[in-house]
């Protein structure tokens, strides 16, 4: 379980680096797209989840259900894709090679909390391996 902490504390650490160090408004069209890109992938996940049941952690809530609607038809972790296009927009509109690494600190360590929490959603639904078969991570049609 400290795991779990340490893995959202590196995820919540990256996000903290690009708010605090650089200019989130938007300097070109482009960053603009994605940041709303972003906002509209994370809040659409939220909502199609249900917030009772949305947790940072890569654990299940008690009564949780898994979700294939919304964004989950197209991928199992748009949370994570709405995180990681926000702070890509943060990194295009404020370069900075400090910042490509937080940024690649931030991607593996997401990529590490998909596997964790794959492994748990796993073990608590028997239909997640098929949902899986039918789903990207996080990049539509490609991962």
């Amino acid at each position: 379980m400290l795991t779990h902490y340490l893995l959202v504390a590196i995820q919540f650490a990256g996000i903290a680096f690009f708010v605090i160090t650089g200019d989130s408004y938007p300097q070109n069209g482009v960053v603009l797209a994605i940041e709303i890109v972003s906002v509209v992938v994370g809040v659409w996940a939220i909502l199609a989840m249900k917030l009772h049941t949305v947790t940072v952690l890569p654990s299940v809530k008690k009564g949780g259900q898994l979700c294939t609607s919304g964004p989950y038809r197209v991928l199992r972790h748009p949370m994570y894709t709405a995180v990681l296009l926000l702070l890509l927009a943060f990194l295009l509109n404020n370069y900075s090679h400090l910042g490509l690494v937080v940024f690649v600190i931030v991607l593996v360590d997401l990529i590490v909390k998909m596997n964790v929490e794959e492994k748990i959603l796993l073990s608590h639904y028997s239909d997640y391996i098929n949902y899986m078969s039918k789903t990207k991570r996080i990049i539509p049609f490609l991962y």
